[in-house]
């Protein structure tokens, strides 16, 4: 990931969501299974499938659940705006940078502005205002964000779709690669992907 003007970024998740996109108990109801045997064989699917979707590097380019990101960028200065790649943004909770002498300072968040849409999310400092001046390294800047639709019910309803689409593929075909991934689970992943414009 990249800011506005092009920097390398470093981007960690650093806390995964509490619960799954879909639950077993949906993903069986869906692939019409009766039986605890496929259980643990169905919950790993349901992994592979919100991994596959979720995330900035992920089909949709968005958190779909709540989890928290923490990146790393070289120094910014000036009025900088700095693009914030977890979306959708929910929070920007902290943020920390290493000061010219290369110690590590916290910054108030509420000393930024940070705009918002589904699609995109930036933070720039406030008004009259400038970064702080920062030593030259990878991780000058730190910032820890909060991004996701909320709960799996918050996730809309077509990528939702999609990822039971893509688990009824993966269980109709176990053993012999688990098959491509739908056409139509694309097409309704895209509906929400970072960018579409229809």
């Amino acid at each position: 990931s990249q800011s506005r003007k092009g920097r390398q970024v470093i981007l960690n998740r650093t806390v995964k969501p509490t619960e799954k996109l879909i639950s077993v108990a949906d993903a069986k109801q869906h692939l019409r299974v009766d039986f605890p045997e496929d259980e643990d064989l169905i919950a790993g699917m349901i992994d592979a499938v919100n991994d596959a979707l979720d995330g900035p590097h992920g089909i949709v380019g968005k958190a779909l659940l709540t989890q928290t990101w923490k990146m790393d960028l070289r120094a910014v200065s000036g009025d900088d705006a700095v693009k914030l790649p977890v979306l959708p943004l929910q929070t920007v909770s902290a943020m920390t940078y290493f000061d010219g002498d290369n110690a590590q300072q916290s910054l108030t968040v509420g000393d930024f502005r940070v705009y918002k849409t589904e699609d995109q999310a930036w933070i720039e400092p406030d008004e009259n205002t400038n970064w702080p001046t920062m030593y030259d390294r990878p991780d000058a800047l730190s910032i820890t964000m909060v991004g996701g639709f909320g709960t799996a019910a918050d996730v809309p309803g077509n990528v939702r779709v999609a990822a039971l689409q893509m688990l009824a593929q993966m269980y109709e075909h176990r053993g012999d690669g688990g098959g491509k991934m739908p056409d139509s689970a694309k097409d309704l992943a895209g509906l929400s992907r970072v960018g579409w414009f229809g």
